[in-house]
């Protein structure tokens, strides 16, 4: 039968793998979201870009 010093060792081994599969799961949660903020923010900056030069063409091919 297990002690209880044995069963107090084994509760402390899946606490402590427990937290660091949590601490993994959320640096991959964070990397994830910083990811996808920052394409977001490219792609919006892109289509940014991409409408005021469409923009621009067509206001200068107005003028001429």
């Amino acid at each position: 039968m297990v002690s209880d010093i044995e069963h107090f060792f084994i509760c402390m081994l899946v606490i402590r793998i427990s937290l660091f599969f949590a601490k993994c799961l959320f640096t991959f949660f964070a990397h994830f979201l910083i990811q996808l903020f920052s394409f977001l923010l490219l792609s919006f900056s892109f289509l940014h870009i991409l409408v005021i030069s469409l923009l621009s063409a067509i206001w200068f091919a107005n003028i001429f």
